[in-house]
């Protein structure tokens, strides 16, 4: 498996899940018109703001579209522009918590997934948005997967971002056997590219 989508099995399930399942790509975001935080927080022109950048690093690893992203973030921030392949994200301190707030519910919402696939099965995110370990075995939904490896660190690089102001991010991820406690495949992102298949699993209980 290759979290970073040359796997064109994985490649073709992720679209949906992207649009429909997380926050990043932001449509699972948007509810009704009383939950934009532009009418949440009156006049939005009257308060301070400030600017996060999130990357064209993070778009590119998440495979999604620079402009549908855009249009979902311009319904909960006071400005959105694009700046080459980023977006730069104008938000008053309330909407910064917001969207953070609202991130973290889909986080938890991909948690509760895994958990109840299997009971063993776990996803460890450190708090200085650094690193992260997924505990699973072989016999995993391929879509929770994809998921995990790329909504669910998504997700969590963007909270990263916008709760530090730090668009430079990097994150060191483990897969881990949750029977045995072995690693299966680790990297870095953005960079690194995590393929394993049946030789790592094997290799992992020995």
């Amino acid at each position: 498996m290759d979290a970073n989508l040359k796997n064109k099995k994985v490649k073709h399930l992720l679209p949906a899940i992207l649009l429909a399942a997380i926050a990043f790509a932001c449509t699972a975001c948007v509810g009704n018109p009383s939950d934009n935080l532009k009418n949440v927080n009156g006049d939005t022109e009257q308060q301070e703001t400030i600017e996060i950048t999130l990357p064209g690093s993070l778009f590119e690893f998440a495979n999604t579209d620079l402009q549908d992203n855009k249009e979902a973030f311009e319904k909960y921030c006071t400005d959105v522009r694009e700046v080459g392949d980023s977006l730069v994200l104008e938000v008053t301190e309330e909407q910064r918590e917001a969207l953070i707030e609202m991130n973290q519910k889909n986080i938890d919402d991909i948690l509760d997934q895994v958990e109840e696939e299997n009971a063993e099965y776990s996803c460890e995110l450190s708090s200085d948005y650094s690193k992260v370990v997924y505990k699973y075995d072989e016999n995993i939904d391929g879509i929770l997967q994809a998921k995990i490896l790329v909504s669910l660190t998504s997700i969590y690089v963007m909270n990263g971002i916008i709760e530090t102001n730090n668009s430079d991010w990097s994150v060191d991820a483990s897969i881990v056997n949750c029977h045995t406690g072995k690693t299966v495949v680790q990297g870095t992102f953005p960079g690194a590219s995590l393929t394993f298949g049946e030789a790592e699993w094997k290799a992992s209980y020995e």
